[in-house]
């Protein structure tokens, strides 16, 4: 058995202080879509079956407590330097498994191997949100080096209150998942941040260590899951290493606080949509990479 929900809540946050424009609903994403000008150029992070070094798998699972994508700025993008941005595009497929008995778990085919997908023991929330950074050097930050403290007030997961020296809301999305019957429930979140073709300067490049970064319009997915909180302020209490607290475990273990991975995605896709903005110095440094590849082709 299935069962499906539509998306619960979506509102723009009350703290938001540059909203451009936004929807939220599918119909509106695929307005959002529509409204993109020949030559946009999409960066994408896709949910969903593919294969990968002759190796197939299906799922990325919801495994800790807040996951952060960075947007737009995860690529790099010379010999450009001025861009045109268009939109921000999330519309994810959340399936959560379901069982009284908290024992009958299943295996599932992820990035990672195989999978152990714990049900469901309590209520879970999902808040998502899109992000405006404008701390300097948060903007330096790769997906896998974000903290609480970098984002929230407090390390709460049940109230947030975002740091608004460091960040900005711009878009909230809340899923409540209870426990249910059905063996899976399914759960759609939907966003879309239309920038109204916000023209933006590379103020440095990405690195190995660090993400590119704009002048303006540097922009962070981050969904936290509000779920067995007391597991985690038991992790707190007893792990020196905080991204550590933030797994939800492999297994069922209340001795140890791990609670199990309940959620995984079944499909769905992360999108920034832009265009590059040549001038005349960008011509040149085009052609000069032109050439300098025809030189090394001929030597």
């Amino acid at each position: 058995k299935v069962s499906k929900k539509n998306p619960s809540k979506k509102k723009i946050s009350p703290n938001n202080a540059c909203r451009i424009g936004w929807c939220n609903d599918e119909e509106k994403l695929n307005i959002c879509q529509a409204k993109r000008p020949i030559g946009t150029q999409i960066t994408r992070i896709e949910f969903g079956s593919k294969k990968e070094n002759n190796h197939t798998f299906y799922f990325d699972t919801l495994y800790q407590r807040i996951l952060p994508f960075r947007l737009f700025q995860t690529k790099k993008f010379e010999p450009f330097t001025r861009f045109t941005l268009h939109d921000i595009l999330i519309h994810l497929q959340i399936i959560t498994y379901h069982n009284r008995d908290k024992t009958r778990t299943i295996r599932i085919p992820t990035p990672a191997g195989t999978t152990i997908i714990t049900p469901l023991i309590s209520q879970m929330i999902i808040r998502s949100y899109i992000l405006e950074i404008c701390d300097r050097e948060l903007l330096k930050k790769k997906n896998i080096n974000f903290f609480l403290d970098d984002l929230l007030m407090d390390k709460d997961f049940q109230n947030i209150e975002f740091n608004t020296k460091k960040v900005k809301p711009l878009l909230e999305d809340i899923q409540e998942i209870d426990c249910s019957l059905c063996n899976f429930s399914e759960n759609e979140i939907i966003m879309c941040l239309d920038l109204s073709k916000m023209q933006v300067c590379l103020s440095t490049g990405k690195t190995d260590t660090e993400s590119a970064v704009f002048d303006k319009g540097n922009y962070l997915f981050v969904m936290f899951l509000d779920y067995c909180n007391f597991m985690y302020n038991f992790k707190k209490n007893t792990l020196n290493v905080e991204s550590n607290t933030y797994f939800l475990g492999k297994n069922y273990d209340f001795n140890n606080g791990n609670s199990g991975i309940p959620s995984f995605t079944g499909k769905g896709y992360i999108e920034s949509a832009w265009t590059p903005r040549l001038q005349g110095q960008d011509y040149q440094r085009i052609m000069a990479k032109m050439a300098n590849c025809c030189d090394e082709k001929e030597a």
